[in-house]
């Protein structure tokens, strides 16, 4: 009778990702900074920047793919010792770094042009950019 295998050696693809994957960076980078309202501002005492969170999509024009970079910047209230975030653009699909551009074109390929997504994952495959399928 066989010996079924030890559940902590048996490889599971799916949890081995994490997070988005690395956009190239020598790609064209278009940085859009997001800042508190001076309303919400005025909500505190006093602000100090502390930093910022920095996120990417990667964005489809016409024979030209570049990246925007979304700076939202952090505040500190020295007061009440809370941290401040600014919003910024919800993204078209939750964890994924493709831009409402890019996933037009990529419909519009699909359906209109009728190019099966492996095909146009090695369009992008020659441009040096990997697109993770789920």
């Amino acid at each position: 009778m066989p010996i079924p295998p030890d559940p902590a050696k048996v490889p599971v693809t799916g949890h081995t990702r994490r997070g988005r994957p690395a956009l190239p960076k020598d790609l064209p980078r278009t940085r859009v900074a997001y800042d508190l309202s001076d309303a919400q501002k005025a909500a505190f005492d006093a602000l100090e920047r502390i930093g910022e969170e920095r996120s990417e999509t990667l964005h489809y024009e016409p024979s030209k793919l570049t990246v925007i970079e979304h700076m939202r910047f952090k505040y500190a209230a020295l007061v009440n010792r809370l941290s401040v975030t600014a919003s910024a653009q919800p993204s078209p699909l939750p964890r994924s770094n493709a831009s409402a551009g890019l996933l037009a074109n990529m419909l519009v390929n699909t359906y209109v042009a009728h190019l099966p997504l492996h095909r146009q994952e090695m369009r992008y495959a020659r441009r040096g950019i990997g697109m993770a399928s789920g």
